[in-house]
């Protein structure tokens, strides 16, 4: 999963689109970290992925009550 998105965006099936999938994957937002570079970008990014991970996962036990 980690490389699903950019592994998508390399077919260039969507013309310009492929970057905007690009753009959506973890590589592309990780790729600065693995730098030394901590970009406000992808640390939003990375916040939103688990504000949205965590979201989902209270809505599946509150539905399961």
């Amino acid at each position: 999963m980690f490389f699903g998105i950019e592994q998508l965006a390399s077919y260039k099936l969507l013309g310009g689109g492929d970057y905007i999938l690009q753009n959506l994957g973890f590589y592309y937002h990780y790729i600065a970290f693995t730098r030394g570079l901590i970009d406000t970008k992808d640390v939003f990014y990375f916040g939103l992925i688990i504000f949205l991970g965590l979201k989902a996962a209270i809505l599946f036990v509150e539905r399961k009550k």
